[in-house]
């Protein structure tokens, strides 16, 4: 993996607002990063499909359990946390998928969680796009780590498309359609 983009909360948190409006508001869609995060104490956000309303939202993010997860909100919160763990300082392919009424996180290809029923609806109220960190009327929940890339598919990816992103394909040869 070669040179990325850095943010850390230590060197005044270059974590970023994307965008005014959500990249992303209703399913089926895939989230997917390589990232080295450092020593990650609390959870921290990969990207976020937010809005200003409270409890209205989708996100990637690293759990402080090692865990990757990819979760959503209209009122009610609904996630899927991967069943294997990550190391600091080390490069890692985190993922996430939501398909009609199923997450799914994914952690280097594989340690795939799942949850079902997940009755999220489009949020209409999706009006901001970040990486590294959760925008609300203030950041919050910053990222101490290096981005080597970060991409969005408007189709939940398969297994197979999850690992072949984990192998080094390039995110615009997996599903180029979408």
């Amino acid at each position: 993996m070669g040179a990325g983009r850095t943010f850390s909360t230590a060197v005044g948190g270059h974590s970023c607002l994307l965008g005014s409006r959500a990249v992303w508001n209703r399913a089926p869609f895939t989230v997917a990063a390589w990232v080295r995060p450092a020593n990650v104490t609390g959870g921290c956000i990969l990207a976020a499909f937010d809005s200003s309303v409270a409890n209205k939202y989708f996100r990637l993010e690293l759990k402080s359990t090692g865990t990757v997860a990819i979760s959503g909100a209209n009122t009610t919160a609904f996630e899927a946390v991967s069943t294997t763990t990550w190391s600091s300082n080390t490069w890692v392919h985190a993922a996430g998928t939501f398909a009609s009424s199923t997450f799914s996180a994914y952690l280097n290809g594989g340690g795939k969680g799942t949850t079902g029923s997940a009755s999220v609806p489009t949020i209409t109220t999706a009006d901001k796009t970040s990486a590294g960190r959760l925008q609300h009327s203030a950041p919050t929940l910053p990222i101490s780590a290096v981005f080597g890339t970060l991409a969005v598919w408007n189709g939940a990816l398969t297994d197979e498309e999850i690992l072949q992103l984990e192998r080094g394909e390039h995110p615009k040869r997996v599903r180029p359609n979408h």
